[in-house]
């Protein structure tokens, strides 16, 4: 279905939770994204400040859109702002799973200082 979007609202999400527990195949799960140098996730694919997929292994367990079909879609519109947001909304922006975003002048400005640094 999602191949018939023509774009798609997303809520980049930077608090990353720890993950335990027991999979329906009966292993153990103990995946923290943050862990594999996650700083946020869009619709469950995990990326790194730089953009680059981060956690592949534990993105390709959950039933989610696929990184290649998220960057098909022509408008993909982020909401996200505050500080607290800043390194997610960076990498998401990076990475190409936004290219249109909607964010606070907080976290604008906080964006625009942490790329210049980095």
């Amino acid at each position: 279905m999602r191949d018939l979007l023509d774009d798609d609202l997303v809520d980049e999400g930077g608090d990353l939770p720890a993950v335990g527990g027991t999979g329906l195949d009966g292993t153990a799960v103990d995946d923290h994204p943050r862990r594999e140098g996650a700083v946020g996730d869009v619709g469950g694919l995990h990326f790194d400040l730089e953009g680059d997929p981060a956690c592949e292994d534990f993105s390709d367990r959950l039933v989610s859109i696929r990184r290649k079909e998220l960057l098909a879609i022509p408008v993909r519109l982020g909401v996200a702002g505050g500080e607290g947001k800043v390194d997610a909304i960076l990498g998401a922006l990076r990475g190409g799973y936004l290219n249109v975003l909607v964010t606070d002048s907080v976290a604008a400005r906080k964006i625009l200082d942490r790329a210049k640094t980095i």
